[in-house]
């Protein structure tokens, strides 16, 4: 059950900062060094400076970038730049956006609102890929030092009938919202909703629902966490920014504006890699077709990625570009059959039939010999959206290879985590991306 609350929500004030756009990010996992700098250069209140902080040689614990983060919200808050909602609210939030590569525009719709923690034993939220123990421990640091919530988790639910977008669509009629253009130039559009029937009625509709983590899994892990070290150490309050809630996007599986991307997978330094006999050895499952790079590697790749991408879905397909070829090289599964005893990790069909699954137990584990634990400790692949990064690190020996894929389907994601069966990690990439910084949830203890 999704017991969901409406909560006062501290907001930047714009008539401080003049435009949202400068003030919000990308979410801290996406954020590498030089957007960290472009962050931090863009506006000296950007949430960069409290979600991925700079790091200094002389860092100690009294003084590091949680420590930092602490004092820049208590800063901020303390001058009026983060001012907090006067009445609690659910927030109702749309993305209008561009889709890459293809130039016409989409709207996801959904709305932030505190969410009753549930472990995953509970069985009321349903996560779908593995995570990593480094991102929690650093969320875990933050949230203890700041006591609060930046980034969004990312939740989906079913509404087939679109009751919850339709009893919202009332919310966004009543005024305009805040707006807040990301990098990318798409808009993030927000209205903070204090009407009490609104919510109630939100509150009763969600009740009933099975809701599942689309992103946002480490940062689901970590709340869960902070609430178990901090009961008893607390005193328990009736507020509903507690240890016991966590703040949530939620977006509808039936909304029109959901869009999934690839994640791809870039290798390096594995021990004894030999590209030739990593051919011989997909020659065995897979049909082969070679796309050379001898009149134009953008001609190649496009080809390459037509065939991708207009494949039907019962079609297994991994792209890739191997050390030393210049040639992209498609593999087709040549029997879907033989899944059920390769793949003995689990028994969930929806699972074994996964491209993603199929890429990682077939070619990264089987041929290259990368364990599920190098998996996590991330000690051989790189996760990339792009593809033209990842050519071109293995044209210049940066990398010994990169594997391209199709992006996994919104209805798999709801069939393998209904099974309780975790993909494996960036098997999804939800576009856009949930900035953050449009609302924080500071939490009452």
């Amino acid at each position: 059950m999704a017991h969901i609350f409406p909560f006062r929500g501290f907001r930047y004030d714009v008539g401080r900062v003049g435009s949202l756009d400068n003030v919000v990010s990308d979410p801290y996992d996406k954020i590498g060094p030089d957007l960290q700098e472009y962050y931090h250069e863009k506006d000296p209140h950007n949430i960069v400076r409290i979600i991925k902080g700079r790091t200094y040689p002389n860092d100690v614990a009294t003084d590091n970038q949680y420590t930092r983060a602490s004092d820049y919200l208590n800063t901020w808050i303390g001058e009026g730049v983060l001012k907090r909602d006067a009445a609690p609210c659910i927030y109702v939030y749309d993305q209008e956006y561009v889709v890459p590569g293809e130039g016409y525009t989409k709207t996801r719709k959904g709305f932030v609102a505190l969410f009753r923690l549930l472990s995953y034993e509970e069985g009321g939220v349903k996560p779908h890929e593995r995570t990593l123990a480094g991102p929690k421990a650093d969320r875990l640091n933050l949230m203890r030092a700041t006591r609060a919530q930046f980034g969004q988790i990312f939740m989906l639910y079913p509404d087939p009938e679109g009751s919850v977008n339709t009893l919202l669509d009332q919310a966004r009629a009543a005024r305009s919202p805040e707006i807040a253009k990301d990098r990318f130039n798409d808009s993030h559009k927000i209205w903070a909703v204090t009407d009490a029937n609104i919510i109630s009625n939100l509150q009763n509709l969600m009740l009933d629902k099975q809701v599942f983590i689309a992103d946002g899994h480490h940062r689901y892990e970590t709340a869960l966490a902070y609430r178990d070290e901090m009961r008893g150490k607390v005193a328990p309050t009736s507020d509903f920014e507690s240890i016991e809630n966590r703040m949530i996007t939620f977006v509808s599986f039936d909304d029109p504006g959901l869009l999934v991307l690839p994640t791809h997978r870039l290798v390096r330094n594995v021990k004894e890699f030999d590209p030739t006999a990593v051919m011989h050895s997909l020659k065995d499952l897979f049909e082969l077709e070679v796309f050379p790079f001898s009149n134009s590697r953008e001609t190649a790749q496009k080809k390459m990625l037509e065939i991708m991408h207009s494949a039907p879905e019962s079609s297994h397909l991994v792209g890739m570009v191997l050390a030393g070829q210049n040639q992209f090289v498609l593999a087709k599964l040549k029997d879907e059959s033989k899944l059920d005893n390769l793949i003995t990790e689990s028994d969930c069909e929806a699972f074994k039939r996964l491209d993603v699954v199929i890429l990682h137990t077939l070619i990264l584990e089987n041929m290259l010999g990368i364990t599920k634990e190098d998996l996590t400790e991330e000690r051989n692949v790189e996760y990339l959206r792009e593809v033209e990064p990842g050519v071109d690190a293995v044209q210049k020996g940066d990398a010994q290879a990169f594997f391209l894929l199709n992006p996994t389907k919104t209805w798999q994601v709801r069939d393998v985590a209904s099974a309780g069966i975790r993909m494996p990690q960036k098997s999804t990439d939800f576009y856009p991306k949930l900035v953050t910084g449009l609302v924080l949830n500071k939490l009452s203890i």
